[in-house]
């Protein structure tokens, strides 16, 4: 999160950054080695499903509306339940800059069939909100637990081929927490359905499959404020990998350190990995 206090918008720089890493993987993913799967993907009961996509969120106060993003990652284990884990950035308002991380249970109206789903969600979403306040930096961080509820639809436009695995999602998401402002999201993105490296219904993705990893990151920190002194803080960590030719992959992982002194900070880093 960056400092409200300031007009800029490094996480907003950083995100659309790696939106545009995100996309270009997935677009060279679907060119490599694993487009022999290709014919899997539609008709697999339990595929797992990364997406990217960005909102326009909307505020019950008279501001005008902003944009957000998110990156998801959900797993599909019946045609009538699914499961997911989240980031939303759920753009910048006066007062107000949230992000944060959802998890979320699924339940679709129209299961995966002939490459359409509908699907209801909700779950507990735990958010960091830069706020103003009366201190010395004037401005808080302000951490809370909200449910968040979600409509979503994809669909997936290639029956076979190379481009069987793509599938592009509209979804609207709502929360109102006790502390915080009510948003309403609606949101476009495109996503990738396949099968992940242990797949419990494709045992030749696991027996064939290197369980070492070496990756070399470097990125960037992101922090509102230099912290002095000595402080034990959280962190909440997200990685995913994927992996566009054979024993190479690319790692992205995110850290949030969550503070109770108003430092908290986020560290991005992009890897080069291969795996043995």
């Amino acid at each position: 999160m960056c400092n409200i206090t300031s007009p800029r918008r490094k996480p907003r720089r950083y995100g659309l950054l790696t939106s545009a890493l995100l996309l270009a993987i997935m677009a060279a993913a679907t060119r490599s080695a694993l487009a022999d799967t290709a014919s899997t993907s539609t008709s697999d009961p339990a595929p797992d499903e990364i997406s990217y996509f960005g909102e326009r969120v909307y505020s019950l106060r008279q501001w005008p509306p902003d944009t957000g993003y998110g990156i998801s990652y959900r797993r599909i284990f019946a045609p009538y339940f699914a499961a997911s884990l989240s980031y939303l950035n759920d753009a910048h308002f006066p007062g107000h800059h949230r992000d944060g991380v959802t998890a979320e249970a699924w339940l679709p109206i129209v299961p995966l069939s002939n490459r359409f789903t509908l699907s209801v969600g909700g779950g507990p979403f735990y958010y960091y909100d830069t706020v103003f306040a009366q201190n010395n930096g004037g401005y808080a961080d302000a951490h809370g637990w909200a449910w968040l509820a979600s409509l979503d639809a994809t669909i997936q436009p290639w029956k076979s081929g190379r481009w069987s695995h793509l599938f592009f999602e509209g979804r609207i998401d709502y929360t109102s927490p006790s502390k915080s402002i009510e948003t309403t999201s609606f949101g476009i993105g495109i996503g990738y359905r396949g099968l992940s490296d242990f797949h419990d219904t494709d045992a030749e993705v696991a027996e064939g499959f290197a369980a070492n990893e070496i990756v070399a990151s470097y990125w960037k920190t992101v922090t509102n404020r230099p912290a002095p002194g000595r402080h034990v803080s959280d962190v909440v960590s997200f990685t995913l990998s994927l992996r566009p030719i054979n024993n190479f992959d690319v790692r992205l992982l995110w850290h949030r350190i969550v503070t109770d002194y108003n430092r908290d900070a986020d560290i991005l880093l992009w890897g080069l990995g291969y795996r043995f």
